[in-house]
């Protein structure tokens, strides 16, 4: 979903929506900016 919308890595409401709907997402899905940090 997040590989798919570039928005959504750049969005905090966008992953707060995914992650509402996914719960199983975590950082190490890369799936949040942070875990571009990491």
């Amino acid at each position: 979903m997040c590989d798919q919308d570039v928005n959504c890595m750049n969005s905090k409401e966008a992953l707060a929506e995914v992650n509402l709907h996914l719960p199983q997402l975590t950082q190490d899905d890369g799936c949040f900016p942070s875990a571009a940090n990491h």
